[in-house]
């Protein structure tokens, strides 16, 4: 059986040392244990590149300038006591600091490897900061390696944050509350993420199938575990084409873009008993390109290609019909209910069951309309379902479409026959 491979790291961990992250003031007399979880959170990258020898990780700490640099430690048991001992030994200062010096200083430790280790390894650098850089400007950002960046506390500065990731296909992740556990949390899912690497240079080619198809939009940013992923995106070929360049892959973890399109009205197309039944209707090629992360050649790999396609039929206009009057009878029993609520009160009426034994006239009635009402609702459901088991056994030939149709309609109806029995 052939092993998976996994591309080896270079990490460079840059850490703010601006004064708020031991004190909450600015003389040092209130210490707080902000480095102090930094510090404990590192521990788990450590570990995590600990996973094979040949990875590699530097430290930065720094301020207005530069405090504490390493080269890029093998992580050896010794080079893995080298790093930890240098994080351990970094100290919050009393000064203002500067984004810029972080990153550059980061990118020349990347820059600086001789090419068989940039063959090697896949490098990528993790930005720690709590606070905000007033100075500091998107051109200022060094682009060349993904940047990781973790806000700490409401002080960090998201905009200039998340324009770090976005730029360079990296990730944005605020963490404001609950440091202690979050940041350990993250830094060791984070680490996880890219000591898995298995595709790198991923990018995703759509391509519009029908003359009056237009992509009007492409989203280039998802939510995964509080982070935000970055992607770059482009709509080219007159809006008939689309671009979007997700980047590196981890084992295991899935990729999600929103792709907003521009359809028109459908025409209809005969089925295979003659008759104008369905509207099928080709929307968008989609394919795309990647680079195994451990081949030194990185030479492009074909994803395989798959149609969008959209369907409807008659059958599952009359599921929305249906869909709308169930809706309906759960507004009129609400407003029914409300109805004989207000009634009650309006004529001072006790709202109990039973008044002398008897039921009253308008408790009566109201229960009779009810039933009423459960017994069409439930009509409805019922046929509700018989369609959509018809769509299901209409889907086996594999019309996704109608087959995720099913299972939105049947699990809405069931919810609602537990909604409305008496």
């Amino acid at each position: 059986m052939v092993q998976r491979e996994r591309a080896l790291v270079d990490v460079v961990a840059v850490i703010n040392l601006r004064w708020s992250m031991g004190f909450d003031d600015k003389c040092g007399h209130r210490p707080n244990d902000r480095l102090v979880q930094v510090k404990e959170a590192m521990a788990k990258v450590i570990e995590n590149l600990g996973v094979a020898a040949q990875n590699r990780l530097a430290v930065i700490g720094f301020d207005q300038e530069v405090a504490t640099r390493t080269e890029l430690f093998d992580m050896t048991a010794e080079g893995q006591q080298s790093a930890t001992e240098t994080v351990n030994a970094l100290k919050a200062m009393g000064r203002p600091f500067t984004f810029s010096v972080g990153l550059n200083e980061a990118k020349k430790i990347l820059d600086g490897r001789s090419m068989p280790e940039k063959r090697r390894s896949l490098g990528f650098t993790i930005f720690v900061s709590n606070g905000d850089d007033i100075t500091f400007l998107e051109k200022d950002i060094p682009t060349a390696y993904p940047i990781h960046a973790l806000g700490l506390t409401a002080q960090h500065s998201p905009s200039k944050l998340k324009a770090m990731a976005n730029r360079t296909l990296g990730s944005y992740t605020p963490i404001e509350n609950d440091l202690e556990t979050k940041l350990a949390e993250k830094l060791d899912q984070l680490s996880v993420r890219l000591t898995s690497v298995v595709a790198v240079d991923t990018a995703i080619d759509l391509t519009t199938l029908h003359p009056g198809v237009f992509v009007s939009k492409l989203e280039s940013s998802w939510a995964y575990n509080d982070a935000l992923v970055f992607y770059k995106s482009e709509i080219g070929g007159g809006k008939t084409s689309g671009k979007v360049v997700v980047g590196d892959v981890s084992a295991g973890e899935m990729k999600e873009f929103t792709v907003y399109l521009e359809v028109p009205a459908a025409q209809g197309q005969q089925d295979g008993n003659g008759t104008d039944d369905d509207i099928v209707m080709e929307l968008l090629k989609v394919g795309g390109v990647y680079k195994q992360s451990w081949d030194r050649d990185k030479k492009k790999v074909p994803l395989g290609e798959f149609i969008v396609t959209v369907v409807s039929d008659k059958n599952t206009q009359e599921l929305d019909w249906i869909e709308e009057r169930v809706a309906y009878w759960c507004k009129v029993k609400l407003d029914l209910s409300a109805m004989h609520d207000k009634a009650e009160a309006e004529a001072g009426v006790k709202p109990a069951a039973w008044s002398g034994g008897e039921v009253t006239e308008a408790l009566a009635l109201q229960e009779a309309s009810v039933e009423a009402i459960n017994r069409a609702m439930h009509h409805d459901i019922y046929n509700a379902v018989l369609l959509a088991l018809k769509l299901r056994r209409g889907g086996d030939s594999g019309n996704i479409w109608r087959q995720l149709r099913y299972r939105k309609f049947t699990t809405h109806a069931t919810a609602l026959c537990q909604d409305t029995r008496t």
